[in-house]
Parts: structure tokens; sequence; C-alpha cells
């Protein structure tokens, strides 16, 4: 009975997530293929976003680190495009943002 109480507990997590950090307040679509659409890219960003907490929380460096804290490493990090001759520019990362890139990675 317990383990089907957790179960539950993680569900109604996520679809609180799906409800608030992922957007899903209002879906303001008027065609039943685009609302059908929608729900499962939500539910695949949940999957993908479940998996990367599932992989911080299993790494050394970055377990107990919070979800917000997470993805604003991850969205900071970027890179520099140049047409023609000139190489794309990586700036360096920080030790937060090579710590979460190695956990998500490397399991």
């Amino acid at each position: 009975a317990l383990q089907e109480y957790s179960t539950r507990d993680y569900i109604e997590k996520d679809f609180n997530d799906l409800k608030n950090s992922l957007d899903m307040k209002n879906i303001r679509v008027h065609d039943e293929h685009r609302m059908r659409a929608r729900l499962f890219l939500q539910l695949v960003s949940e999957i993908y976003m479940r998996t990367i907490m599932l992989r911080i929380s299993k790494n050394k460096a970055t377990k107990g680190m919070p979800m917000k804290e997470v993805f604003n490493h991850i969205k900071a990090i970027h890179k520099i495009s140049f047409k023609g001759k000139h190489k794309d520019v990586c700036p360096s990362l920080s030790k937060k943002q090579r710590d979460v890139l190695n956990a998500i990675s490397n399991l």
C-alpha cells in the first residue's frame, strides 16, 4: 500500500509540473488535433525532465540540486556560430554547469 501511495504521489507531482512549470495552465488551441499534439509534446517534455532529475539525483556532485537551479544552469549554456571560415565559439562552462552536463550524460 505504501508503494502504491508513493507512486500516486509522483504522478500527482508530475501533473502539477505539467500545469505549472511547463506552462500548461491554459491550452489556447481551437482544434482537437493541435490540442492532442500539444499534450503529447508536454508529456514527452515531462519524461525528459523526469529523466534529467533522476540522473541529477544519482550523481554525487549534483545530488539535492533543485530542478529550477538545474535548468538555470542548462539554459545558460550556449554556442556562438559564425558564417565563413571562422570556427564556432563555446564559452567556458562553470563547474556547476560541467557537473550538471556530466550527470545528465553519464549514468
